[in-house]
């Protein structure tokens, strides 16, 4: 699941590099404004283009690291799963929920 969402973001920052990198002259009210606009554009062009080519160029990698992951040589070594990250991703998701939350009724966060 959590490749997917990066998978989703990598393309939707591909698509939309003013997210990435976002110029100075853009006030903090339009960059927050940003976030949903391209991202509604972002979700209207997956459901209606499913022939993508950002994000068939996107499965084709993940495909691509599957199948090296796949026949890698290193099958007895062990990888643990890290409740750490997992704990910085359950914040992350919980501000970004906030955030829309609270943007929605015209709270500021801070």
């Amino acid at each position: 699941m959590r490749s997917v969402i990066e998978r989703s973001f990598g393309v939707w920052k591909k698509k939309f590099q003013i997210m990435d990198y976002m110029p100075v002259n853009i006030s903090w009210t339009d960059q927050i404004s940003l976030v949903p606009a391209t991202m509604a554009i972002h979700n209207f062009i997956r459901k209606n283009d499913r022939m993508d080519d950002d994000f068939l160029e996107a499965e084709q990698k993940d495909d691509q690291a599957s199948n090296d992951e796949e026949t890698d040589d290193c099958d007895d070594v062990q990888t643990h799963h890290s409740e750490v990250g997992d704990d910085a991703m359950n914040k992350l998701r919980d501000d970004i929920c906030a955030s829309i939350t609270f943007g929605r009724i015209g709270v500021p966060m801070y």
